[in-house]
């Protein structure tokens, strides 16, 4: 690949980051609010900025796009997708605390009851 090319590359990846990003915060917003409901469209738009974002290189997104990811997959019920945005950011900040509990959670709500248990211990015992 040319540096001309990689250029090109990279700003296509920034322009669909700021695009993501843009859906993050219109999420995050919607969520400060207390908007209860979700209309099939909302549900829908944010499933597709949530796809949209896969494609996108990890370097691009921080830890707190990942939380907002995590959240987002939960609201839509993907409760896998939201717990591996959770493990990418405990492998980058292993004390997120938002992290633990959502994948304590996560665990659970999975049926993966004794690893929940394990990790909840640890966060315990970690708190003394």
């Amino acid at each position: 690949m040319t540096a001309l090319n990689s250029k090109v590359y990279l700003l296509v990846e920034l322009q669909r980051y700021e695009e993501v990003r843009g859906a993050y915060k219109q999420y995050e917003e919607s969520v400060r609010l207390k908007e209860k409901g979700y209309s099939r469209e909302d549900l829908k738009a944010i499933r597709e900025k949530l796809y949209g974002s896969l494609r996108l290189s990890p370097t691009v997104l921080t830890a707190e796009d990942y939380l907002v990811r995590m959240r987002a997959f939960y609201v839509l019920g993907e409760i896998e997708k939201s717990l591996e945005a959770a493990d990418w950011v405990l492998r980058r900040d292993p004390t997120n605390e938002e992290a633990l509990k959502s994948k304590v959670n996560l665990l659970a709500k999975l049926g993966r009851s004794a690893e929940s248990e394990i990790l909840r211990a640890k966060i315990q015992k970690c708190k003394r």
